[in-house]
């Protein structure tokens, strides 16, 4: 057992060996084609494609781990070893690859300081490429992600360069002397020296007298310091003061040097430049012809070259960004119909509820109306005409009653006898036009003509009870009121229907009368209206009574 137990231990110990040895590898070969990439001591391209193997091998290995981070960093470092080998478009696509995966990451410091990374080193490459409104633009948004106080000082330092090579001078000396006052600030001599450089080189062009001084005092204190590049730049600036006011004598000696300190750094880029200041010292035109069309064409070939990945970047995230606001919009629209539909819906429900409200409320008062005449009906039957028959069977046992009080009071009970019967509960559900037929009919006599017009051709059936009790009880009070005052002897009623309406035209051939909406006229009136009818009175004094009635 403590064999097996040994063994397994011996197993877990090796690989654990290997995995560190692996891992110590990895780091091992990263810095060393790193190196190659930064700072190439030897022209083998074979060497330079191995480098550049490896950093691609490394980006597909740490993508396909869903190692997001890792593949940005080494795109970073890739894009930067690429930009100071030249390779300027070839940096702006690996900057981009990173700027894209770092999108689908959580916004965090982390993130942040990628954001920073990659957008300083697009605002660099575009500074190269003579692309100054894009270099410009790209350094504020790293300056926009940037927390940290150090590293944003050195985003402003790359603004101000901007601001001088348009030639906005005065605005990249403030910002060239912010940067040296926080330069101070903080113990980082290298740092310090380059933004005085800067300033000096800066203040040369609007010819401050003090310029020359401060530059040869930068030189002076980078020489003490042995930084080799930061002497090849001093000398640099020196060489273009010197040229700026065509003094080729002094601006000599400042670019030999130049020239002795890129072959001594090795760099192509380096080199390059000291060689176009070489070529700026020669006075012959042909050879300042050549240089003019050279930097032309080296200009240009770089405007072919760049493909503009990072726009092209910009253009997707604004796409995207447009389509999200249309996402939005149309989330907003569908809110806003959302809520015209609820208040269409609120209003739609307040009318309906209005309407069967009213319609209620008529119900109710047609139905109290109906419940009053009932009541009234019944009390005059049961109080007032009993009463009188009382009475009167009294006055018959008593033979000396008057025989004209007994006609009275006869009269009397037959009034109240039609009062009640005129305001009793009609039976209207089935066969009503036989029911209107008879009240019509009961009120012809020997004097009196009583003639219907298509009444028969009602269909009863689609009137409601309330309607065909109003027709009934507004017949009634007509009829009533001719027979006790019109002296017609022809009376015509004309029936019509139009859907669920009914129109009814009563004329007689009366006295007439000069219309008075009192009493039984106004309770005509009023049965009518509270069903939402109409109803119309004309007459003439010798010329009858005329009613148009629509329900």
């Amino acid at each position: 057992m403590k064999v097996l137990v040994s063994f397994l231990f011996f197993c877990i110990a090796l690989l654990n060996v290997n995995s560190s040895i692996s891992a110590q590898e990895v780091i091992d070969s990263t810095e060393y084609y790193k190196e190659i990439l930064s700072n190439p001591k030897t022209k083998n391209d074979l060497t330079k494609a191995k480098a550049y193997s490896f950093f691609e091998d490394r980006i597909k290995e740490n993508l396909q781990k869903a190692d997001t981070l890792s593949a940005i960093r080494s795109l970073r470092s890739f894009a930067i070893n690429q930009f100071d080998s030249g390779l300027f478009y070839e940096s702006e696509i690996s900057s981009v690859r990173s700027l894209e995966l770092a999108e689908n990451l959580q916004i965090n410091a982390e993130t942040n300081e990628i954001k920073t990374g990659v957008y300083n080193q697009l605002g660099k490459i575009y500074r190269i490429l003579k692309n100054t409104d894009q270099a410009l633009d790209y350094y504020k948004k790293a300056l926009s992600y940037e927390a940290n106080s150090r590293d944003s000082i050195t985003i402003i330092n790359n603004i101000a360069n901007i601001h001088r090579d348009q030639k906005l001078y005065d605005l990249a000396i403030n910002e060239f002397s912010f940067v040296v006052e926080k330069r101070k600030q903080f113990d980082d001599r290298e740092a310090l020296l380059r933004a005085l450089d800067n300033l000096n080189y800066t203040r040369s062009k609007i010819d401050d007298p003090e310029a020359l001084n401060g530059l040869l005092n930068v030189l002076e204190e980078r020489i003490k310091d042995k930084d080799t590049k930061g002497i090849f730049s001093s000398n640099r600036h020196i060489a273009y003061y010197y040229l700026d006011r065509n003094n080729k004598k002094e601006a000599r000696k400042y670019v030999e040097k130049t020239y002795e300190l890129a072959k001594l750094l090795n760099s192509s880029s380096y080199l390059k430049e000291a060689l176009s200041l070489m070529v700026a010292l020669n006075d012959d035109p042909k050879i300042l012809e050549y240089k003019k069309l050279t930097d032309s064409l080296a200009d240009e070939k770089l405007q072919q070259e760049n493909k503009f990945a990072a726009i092209k970047f910009n253009i997707g995230e604004e796409k995207k960004r447009t389509q999200e606001a249309e996402l939005l919009k149309e989330k907003e629209r569908g809110l806003k119909r959302m809520y015209q539909a609820i208040a269409i819906f609120i209003l739609l429900l307040l009318i309906a509820s209005y309407f069967i409200y009213k319609v209620k409320y008529k119900k109710g008062k047609i139905e109290q109306i109906y419940k009053t005449e009932t009541r009234i009906a019944q009390k005059v039957h049961d109080e007032v005409a009993n009463d009188v028959y009382h009475v009167m069977t009294k006055i018959q046992a008593d033979a000396t009653s008057n025989n004209e009080v007994l006609d009275d009071l006869e009269n009397i009970y037959s009034k109240t006898r039609d009062i009640s019967k005129e305001n009793s509960v009609l039976e209207v559900h089935d066969n009503f036009e036989t029911l209107l037929n008879d009240l019509l009919v009961s009120y012809k006599t020997d004097h009196i003509n009583v003639i219907t017009r298509n009444l028969n051709k009602i269909y009863w059936s689609k009137i409601s009870d309330n309607k065909k009790t109003a027709i009934y009880r507004v017949l009634q009070e007509l009829m009533t009121n001719m027979k006790k005052h019109s002296r017609a002897d022809f009376v015509v009623l004309a029936f019509k229907q139009t859907y669920n309406k009914v129109e009814i035209e009563y004329n007689d051939n009366g006295v007439g009368c000069e219309i008075k909406k009192q009493n039984g006229l106004q309770n005509v009136e009023n049965r009518i209206n509270t069903l939402a009818g109409k109803i119309t009175f004309t007459s003439q004094n010798n010329h009858g009574f005329n009613v148009k009635i629509t329900i």
